[in-house]
Protein backbone atom coordinates (compact mmCIF):
# COMPACT_ATOMS: atom_id res chain seq x y z
CA UNK A 1 0.00 0.00 0.00
CA UNK A 2 1.38 3.31 -1.04
CA UNK A 3 0.73 5.17 1.81
CA UNK A 4 1.14 2.64 4.46
CA UNK A 5 4.16 4.22 5.93
CA UNK A 6 2.86 7.73 6.02
CA UNK A 7 0.05 7.01 8.10
CA UNK A 8 2.44 4.35 10.39
CA UNK A 9 4.71 6.96 11.39
CA UNK A 10 1.88 9.89 12.01
CA UNK A 11 -0.60 7.38 13.31
CA UNK A 12 2.50 6.51 15.73
CA UNK A 13 3.45 10.09 16.55
CA UNK A 14 -0.32 11.16 17.01
CA UNK A 15 -0.24 8.40 19.95
CA UNK A 16 3.04 9.60 21.30
CA UNK A 17 1.44 13.24 21.07
CA UNK A 18 -2.00 12.23 22.30
CA UNK A 19 -3.72 13.87 19.61
CA UNK A 20 -5.59 12.53 16.73
CA UNK A 21 -3.70 12.73 13.24
CA UNK A 22 -6.23 13.65 10.20
CA UNK A 23 -5.30 12.34 6.52
CA UNK A 24 -6.21 13.97 3.12
CA UNK A 25 -5.83 13.82 -0.66
CA UNK A 26 -4.99 17.69 -1.68
CA UNK A 27 -3.43 19.67 -3.78
CA UNK A 28 -0.29 21.58 -2.27
CA UNK A 29 0.77 25.31 -3.00
CA UNK A 30 2.60 28.75 -1.64
CA UNK A 31 5.87 30.52 -1.43
CA UNK A 32 8.51 30.15 0.28
CA UNK A 33 12.03 31.53 1.11
CA UNK A 34 15.35 29.64 0.48
CA UNK A 35 18.59 30.79 0.64
CA UNK A 36 17.14 34.64 1.00
CA UNK A 37 15.08 34.43 -2.14
CA UNK A 38 11.48 33.59 -2.67
CA UNK A 39 10.09 30.48 -4.27
CA UNK A 40 7.01 28.90 -4.88
CA UNK A 41 5.71 25.60 -5.75
CA UNK A 42 2.90 23.29 -6.93
CA UNK A 43 2.30 19.60 -6.38
CA UNK A 44 -1.53 18.20 -6.98
CA UNK A 45 -2.85 14.70 -5.63
CA UNK A 46 -0.69 14.83 -2.50
CA UNK A 47 -1.67 12.40 0.63
CA UNK A 48 -0.83 14.60 3.64
CA UNK A 49 -1.02 13.38 7.25
CA UNK A 50 -1.09 16.06 9.83
CA UNK A 51 -0.94 16.93 13.11
CA UNK A 52 -2.43 20.09 15.03
CA UNK A 53 -1.76 21.32 18.17
CA UNK A 54 -2.91 24.95 19.97
CA UNK A 55 0.75 25.99 19.46
CA UNK A 56 2.06 24.29 16.27
CA UNK A 57 1.03 22.29 13.38
CA UNK A 58 2.85 19.63 11.52
CA UNK A 59 2.13 17.85 8.52
CA UNK A 60 3.81 14.83 6.35
CA UNK A 61 4.07 13.57 2.79
CA UNK A 62 4.85 10.21 1.11
CA UNK A 63 8.73 10.75 -0.50
CA UNK A 64 9.14 7.42 -1.34
CA UNK A 65 8.50 3.61 -0.59
CA UNK A 66 11.51 3.94 2.79
CA UNK A 67 10.72 7.03 4.16
CA UNK A 68 8.23 10.14 4.31
CA UNK A 69 8.69 14.35 4.05
CA UNK A 70 8.13 16.34 6.86
CA UNK A 71 6.28 18.77 4.52
CA UNK A 72 5.39 21.67 6.95
CA UNK A 73 6.28 22.03 11.15
CA UNK A 74 5.26 25.15 12.10
CA UNK A 75 5.12 27.15 15.42
CA UNK A 76 2.75 29.77 15.92
CA UNK A 77 4.10 33.05 16.30
CA UNK A 78 2.86 33.79 19.96
CA UNK A 79 5.02 30.50 20.90
CA UNK A 80 8.55 30.61 18.92
CA UNK A 81 11.45 30.55 20.66
CA UNK A 82 10.69 28.36 23.63
CA UNK A 83 12.43 25.42 22.05
CA UNK A 84 8.49 24.12 20.78
CA UNK A 85 9.62 23.48 17.56
CA UNK A 86 13.39 21.57 18.75
CA UNK A 87 11.34 19.28 20.59
CA UNK A 88 8.82 18.46 18.02
CA UNK A 89 11.07 17.46 15.97
CA UNK A 90 13.50 15.46 18.04
CA UNK A 91 10.18 13.93 18.98
CA UNK A 92 9.34 13.12 14.97
CA UNK A 93 13.19 11.76 14.98
CA UNK A 94 12.56 9.51 17.98
CA UNK A 95 9.35 7.83 16.43
CA UNK A 96 11.30 8.17 12.83
CA UNK A 97 14.24 5.77 14.97
CA UNK A 98 11.50 3.51 16.42
CA UNK A 99 10.09 2.56 13.07
CA UNK A 100 13.27 2.82 11.02
CA UNK A 101 11.45 5.18 8.98
CA UNK A 102 13.41 8.05 7.31
CA UNK A 103 12.29 11.37 7.80
CA UNK A 104 13.17 13.72 4.69
CA UNK A 105 13.68 17.56 5.26
CA UNK A 106 13.82 20.93 2.94
CA UNK A 107 15.26 23.51 5.21
CA UNK A 108 13.19 26.77 4.18
CA UNK A 109 11.07 29.06 5.89
CA UNK A 110 7.55 29.96 5.03
CA UNK A 111 7.84 33.41 7.04
CA UNK A 112 11.21 33.55 8.85
CA UNK A 113 14.62 34.32 7.66
CA UNK A 114 16.63 31.34 6.58
CA UNK A 115 19.10 31.76 10.13
CA UNK A 116 16.23 30.92 12.12
CA UNK A 117 15.81 27.57 10.21
CA UNK A 118 19.79 26.85 10.26
CA UNK A 119 19.76 27.36 14.19
CA UNK A 120 16.83 25.20 14.77
CA UNK A 121 18.82 22.23 12.26
CA UNK A 122 21.71 23.19 14.11
CA UNK A 123 19.91 22.15 17.77
CA UNK A 124 18.75 18.49 16.45
CA UNK A 125 19.98 15.28 17.97
CA UNK A 126 19.41 12.19 15.49
CA UNK A 127 21.36 9.33 16.55
CA UNK A 128 20.82 7.08 13.57
CA UNK A 129 21.07 10.16 10.66
CA UNK A 130 17.15 9.32 9.53
CA UNK A 131 17.10 13.12 9.30
CA UNK A 132 17.81 13.64 5.55
CA UNK A 133 18.23 17.03 4.32
CA UNK A 134 17.50 17.91 0.53
CA UNK A 135 15.28 20.17 -1.77
CA UNK A 136 12.89 19.03 -4.12
CA UNK A 137 12.27 21.88 -5.65
CA UNK A 138 15.64 22.81 -7.51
Amino acid sequence: MKNQKLEEFVNRLGMELKLKPSFETTNIEGEYFLNGKEKSYTKNGVYLGRIQHLKWYVSFIESDDSSIELFMIKVNKNYRGNGIGIDLINTILNISDELNISIKLIPYSFDTDSDEVQKCLDNLNSPNQVLKIYNRYK
